[in-house]
């Protein structure tokens, strides 16, 4: 049995559709439901019921739920490195981890992994950079010890030789703009093209065509940009009480209470994969091996 199939299988469980969680996983949607099949007809019982909507847990599934969540987590478990006492002497090396991060992204549970790790390897100093992948390329070739957390809409592009992808999870875009401007326009969703005719405002420190963001949404059109602003503080301020919109992730709504989320519809693009891309000669090494690792056990996702 495939652990990476119950993972699979739990994530179908937790989106209540095939093909949420195909989008979810970037997989695809047929590839999906033959490994429930597959695990379906191996166990001789039913998991989901399937219906329009999506589905739902047959009884028979909720049992195989129970269940398969133990043993990924116990697979997941064996995979972290500073329990084997071969590797303990790195939990005593001093390094410092260079974390490069675009504004705005900050991925999901980041700070209750640092803290998990770092109680496993006190030693390591962590810096955050904010930074796009192409103008901090240079330093994760350069630096021992460093690892970029971006999107990727290509999820092997333009890498220079050297570098290794490892995949975290798939952030969801929405249009982002105040609660107030929500109401007055009663939006509870927006197609694609809606969006792009909005009066958009960007957030880039430097060029707006070197952001993967951009170059996704141009895809279905040219946007309405009217402001590029470089400044966080000040872009979240002119969210919060204009009547501009902007494509972003929903997290930016749940930390401001002034920020409406509004789910984009018919948008190919609606899960960004966020990955983290390393050194190739040293993304086995035990203290890059647990720092991603232990960011996937957060977020609940398969270590492979």
């Amino acid at each position: 049995m495939n652990t990476l199939y119950l993972q699979y299988i739990l994530t179908v469980a937790e989106c209540g559709s095939i093909n949420k969680a195909a989008q979810q996983l970037t997989l695809k949607t047929q590839y999906l439901s033959r490994v429930i099949k597959n695990m379906e007809d191996e166990l001789q019982i039913q998991i989901f019921q399937r219906h329009s909507r999506g589905v739902d847990l047959t009884e028979d599934g909720h049992i195989f739920l129970k269940h398969a969540k133990i043993a990924v987590d116990a697979i997941n478990q064996m995979y972290l490195q500073y329990q084997y006492p071969s590797k303990q002497p790195y939990n005593k090396e001093k390094i410092t981890l260079n974390l490069y991060i675009p504004p705005l992204l900050y991925p999901t549970n980041i700070n209750k992994s640092i803290a998990t790790y770092r109680e496993f390897f006190p030693n390591v100093k962590i810096n955050y950079i904010e930074s796009y992948l192409d103008t901090c390329s240079a330093a994760l070739l350069q630096h021992p010890y460093a690892i970029a957390l971006q999107p990727l809409y290509t999820p092997n592009g333009n890498l220079p030789p050297g570098l290794k992808i490892r995949k975290l999870y798939a952030s969801t875009l929405v249009a982002l703009t105040s609660k107030q401007t929500a109401l007055q326009q009663n939006l509870t969703k927006l197609s694609i093209q809606e969006v792009l005719k909005k009066e958009l405002i960007f957030f880039s420190h430097s060029k707006i065509e070197q952001s993967a963001l951009y170059q996704g949404i141009t895809k279905y059109g040219t946007p309405n940009i009217v402001s590029v602003i470089g400044n966080q503080t000040i872009f979240i301020d002119t969210l919060e009480s204009g009547s501009y919109f902007a494509i972003g992730t929903s997290r930016t709504a749940q930390h401001n209470e002034n920020i409406a989320a509004i789910p984009i519809t018919d948008f190919n693009d609606f899960f960004v994969p966020v990955v983290a891309i390393m050194r190739e000669d040293i993304a086995d090494s035990p203290m890059i091996r647990d720092f991603i690792n232990t960011i996937l056990l957060q977020l609940g996702e398969p270590i492979v």
